[in-house]
């Protein structure tokens, strides 16, 4: 992918963790499921045009993006918690901590700026969706590239995520999702 795909990305990656609830439910899937906000964005990213046939990389992004996550962006995330207390005391730990977060937010930019590398083919001639439906595909790729089976709490909160982004309601969104976990399954 081009370094305007990645351009686009982080365009859309802001735009989108920024409209009211997004970044609150890629966070609880992150934190709840284990899958990576950046991911969950990047997913989202593919399916903008409708499309389904760009052909990622999963294995390697989900090797990737962990090793990423665990090896630089965790250690960032768990040293700036920790000064959390500290902070409190000491106007240095304070400025410490602050630090540590754009750290740690430039760390994700990283990451978020490799994931168009993983996209073997643009997408192009696959089947015509809206974004929703196309996004929900991404995820469920996702999903199964993790071995995640997509039900109960797993799919309410991808269910909700969708619905924020998408504007759907409830309703729609749950069953967007089940008809995507169902077809994969």
């Amino acid at each position: 992918m081009t370094p305007g795909a990645q351009s686009d990305l982080w365009s859309f990656a802001v735009k989108v963790y920024g409209q009211p609830g997004v970044g609150e439910r890629c966070l609880a899937l992150q934190d709840h499921h284990q899958l990576d906000a950046n991911v969950l964005l990047f997913c989202c990213w593919l399916g903008r045009d409708g499309h389904v046939a760009a052909a990622v990389d999963w294995p390697s992004v989900v090797v990737e993006t962990s090793r990423w996550q665990t090896l630089v962006v965790a250690r960032l995330r768990r040293l700036r918690q920790r000064l959390k207390a500290a902070s409190a005391c000491s106007e240095p730990a304070l400025r410490l901590r602050s630090e540590l977060l754009d750290c740690e937010l430039r760390a994700e930019t990283v990451e978020l700026a490799a994931l168009p590398a993983w996209v073997a083919s643009p997408a192009g001639a696959g089947p015509e969706l809206d974004a929703a439906q196309a996004a929900a595909h991404y995820l469920s790729a996702y999903c199964r590239a993790l071995d995640l089976i997509i039900e109960g709490d797993l799919e309410q909160a991808l269910a909700q995520l969708l619905a924020r982004i998408y504007a759907l309601s409830p309703a729609q969104a749950c069953a967007l999702v089940k008809s995507v976990a169902d077809r994969a399954s």
